[in-house]
């Protein structure tokens, strides 16, 4: 009989050291979450990419532009700021701190101070390579790739 309740009594003991931690973690702490649209400052809610710079910025890309986050505002670029194409497929910083943007026209560099960026002034300049006798409409950079040589993979 004691063999019996030593037996029982390990096996719930056993039983309650498996259920620990699923206990523990129904009352974990649920950290907020905020959901960030067009309303704060995203050129559109869908997110095709997010990438992160060597500033700490997160970089957007969306179907209407691109936007970079300081981790308190967005401040958001589009067509008409110089982009030549809406679509924003990927966004990479290369080894010198530039913003290399691959759209749906093309692969362009973005040009831009970071005392512009800490401020939130100054426009930006968005220089566009693309291979000569290309359609535009032919030409999507769908991902970059820093090769880590120097050499910018699209």
């Amino acid at each position: 009989m004691k063999i019996l309740i030593r037996r029982l009594a390990f096996r719930i003991l056993l039983g309650l050291w498996f259920i620990q931690p699923v206990v523990e973690d129904a009352h974990a702490e649920r950290l907020p979450v905020k959901t960030y649209t067009i309303a704060d400052g995203l050129p559109m809610d869908g997110i095709a990419v997010i990438r992160k710079d060597s500033g700490h910025r997160l970089w957007f890309g969306t179907g209407e532009g691109m936007a970079w986050f300081d981790g308190h505002r967005f401040t958001s670029y589009t067509t008409q700021d110089g982009l030549p194409h809406r679509y924003v497929c990927d966004i990479l910083e290369d080894r010198d701190g530039a913003i290399w943007v691959g759209s749906g026209d093309g692969l362009c560099l973005f040009r831009h101070s970071a005392a512009d960026l800490a401020t939130h002034r100054g426009r930006p300049h968005f220089e566009v390579y693309r291979p000569k006798g290309f359609d535009p409409a032919g030409f999507w950079v769908n991902r970059l790739l820093d090769a880590g040589d120097g050499s910018l993979w699209c």
